[in-house]
């Protein structure tokens, strides 16, 4: 199972199907590029130490983070969170505080981390 993302021209759009859209008590995110401030690619155990309590979804420890997410150390912040088993992660940071993070299960994270951070680029200028 991996999130669905949608690079378009003004925006970032993320979707869940089925048991994820379920799980992650989200169906769809869409991010403006200029509510997008970047993306990187990190090891589920990195991203998952940002982790606090968890609002809605589901939680278990190096089998998966799905649903909303309190930022730790971060009051007010939140995090969406979509991964499994994986062992990296695409973290996508927003300028926004519900979420700051997106934290997902894509293939090829650093490609599609590539591709946004040319999208914010080409929005930005």
């Amino acid at each position: 199972m991996t999130a669905r993302l949608d690079l378009r021209p003004d925006r970032l759009d993320i979707s869940f199907g089925g048991a994820e859209a379920l799980i992650t008590l989200k169906r769809s995110l869409s991010l403006p590029w200029a509510e997008v401030a970047g993306a990187h690619v990190e090891t589920q155990a990195e991203a998952q130490r940002s982790l606090g309590l968890r609002v809605g979804g589901g939680y278990f420890p190096r089998w998966f983070a799905t649903g909303h997410f309190v930022y730790r150390g971060r009051p007010g912040e939140r995090q969406l969170w979509c991964c499994y088993r994986s062992p990296e992660v695409l973290v996508i940071e927003t300028h926004r505080a519900r979420p700051r993070r997106v934290v997902l299960q894509v293939e090829a994270p650093a490609d599609v981390a590539a591709r946004i951070n040319a999208a914010v680029a080409a929005a930005t200028t």
